[in-house]
């Protein structure tokens, strides 16, 4: 990966062909767009239900519980793997609504996050979505404003 903070402005200009004053064209803007996407970081998909469920059994602690419970059966105690049943069952449900609850927090955090930057297109400073970014745009920094990470 070359280091753009090493170099001369103007050979860092040269290599995303962009222009200091122009910036680029809106087209050019668009095809690299399509080419490289969207300036965000790849969200990972959401479990479903099921997975989330399979998740909080899948897991030694419920395997022991239901041995034991198994075990007190075979034993003939009755009332005591009823009891271990009813613990498995609490444990699986708490941590399973535990974690679906945060996930939709999480989705929905994420849908809410919305973030613009100034660059310059076409010789004229425009706000643009973060995620719009592409290499070669010329950022318009101001005091206080957030920079997208990778910009």
């Amino acid at each position: 990966m070359e280091k753009f903070y090493q170099q001369k402005t103007e050979e860092t200009l040269k290599h995303f062909e962009s222009d200091r004053k122009q910036g680029l064209s809106g087209k050019e803007a668009d095809k690299r767009l399509e080419k490289y996407g969207e300036n965000t970081i790849q969200q990972q998909e959401s479990l479903s239900v099921w997975e989330l469920l399979w998740h909080n059994l899948n897991n030694l602690i419920v395997y022991l519980l239901l041995a034991a419970a198994l075990l007190s059966f075979a034993m003939g105690e009755t009332i005591e793997g009823i009891a271990v049943l009813i613990a498995v069952v609490i444990a699986v449900m708490t941590g399973f609504i535990t974690e679906l609850r945060a996930q939709k927090s999480i989705d929905s955090l994420q849908s809410m996050i919305y973030t613009t930057a100034k660059v310059i297109r076409d010789g004229e400073v425009m706000e643009i979505e973060s995620a719009k970014i592409v290499p070669g745009d010329i950022l318009v920094l101001e005091e206080g404003d957030a920079i997208a990470a990778d910009a």
